[in-house]
């Protein structure tokens, strides 16, 4: 007896053995791939299942959904007889199912979509860096502005918004010994934007349309004149015609009256 075993100990490989005889002579609906490292109390029904639909058939494991009672199979791939319970339960996993440590419990991909609960969405917040603070102006900065505010407020024109006479952004930046860049910008920011000129070509060109069409209608109301005095001459006219008209158709019926 080596290493104290017991003589009337049957080794494992004959037990292994046994165990499958035992399974192949059991009712169908007793065979089950039940033990497997870490589900010793779940097993998979043993089941035909055929690849093709006149292929040969093979021994699978299958799952029914204790919800829906949907079903799935796998093909026993291994050289056993039947598919090990972890090896069936990592396939069906990889499928999508929930595999639970009772039959009831297990869920196919449908029911596990259902049942697990929407995730909810969280709009993304966007932190945003918080402006650097402005830079402190120095004394000859602040008295710069103040001589510019005061050119520009004393030297425009507001209800035309133009400077006066003699006054422009390159007078008033000489005169607060700033540039002309800055005063322009100020003046924009904090008053108005000059009104531009009308360029002297285009004022020419507009002025001669305007005496042409002034010409024009100069000529036209002659015109107009003119068919008037003609008006009224014919109208003259047409009222002697008709006095004499009236005086011959009188005399006309005086003379027919005379010889009744």
């Amino acid at each position: 007896m080596a290493h104290g075993r017991s003589p009337h100990r049957r080794p494992p490989v004959a037990r292994v053995g046994a165990l499958f005889r035992l399974r192949r002579h059991a009712p169908r609906r007793y065979r089950r791939c039940v033990g497997g490292p870490g589900m010793t109390d779940r097993s998979f029904r043993v089941v035909p299942v055929r690849r093709a639909d006149f292929g040969p058939s093979q021994s699978g494991a299958e799952i029914v959904c204790g919800r829906c009672r949907e079903r799935d199979q796998v093909v026993n791939s291994t050289a056993l007889r039947n598919l090990p319970p972890a090896m069936a339960a990592q396939r069906f996993r990889a499928a999508g199912w929930r595999v639970g440590s009772r039959d009831r419990d297990d869920r196919c991909p449908k029911c596990v979509e259902r049942e697990t609960p929407a995730r909810k969405e969280f709009p993304m917040v966007v932190v945003k860096d918080k402006p650097a603070a402005p830079k402190a102006l120095s004394e000859d900065a602040i008295l710069g502005r103040k001589v510019v505010y005061d050119a520009l407020f004393a030297n425009l024109d507001v209800k035309e918004k133009r400077y006066l006479p003699g006054w422009s952004d390159e007078k008033v930046a000489t005169a607060a010994a700033m540039s002309v860049a800055f005063v322009k910008a100020f003046r924009e920011a904090n008053f108005f934007a000059i009104a531009e000129d009308v360029p002297p070509a285009a004022m020419t060109s507009f002025r001669a349309a305007l005496a042409g069409d002034l010409d024009a209608l100069q000529k036209a109301a002659q015109r107009v004149a003119a068919a008037s005095s003609a008006l009224q001459a014919a109208e003259r006219d047409l009222v002697a015609v008709e006095g004499i008209f009236a005086a011959r158709v009188k005399a006309f019926d005086t003379l027919i009256g005379k010889g009744a």
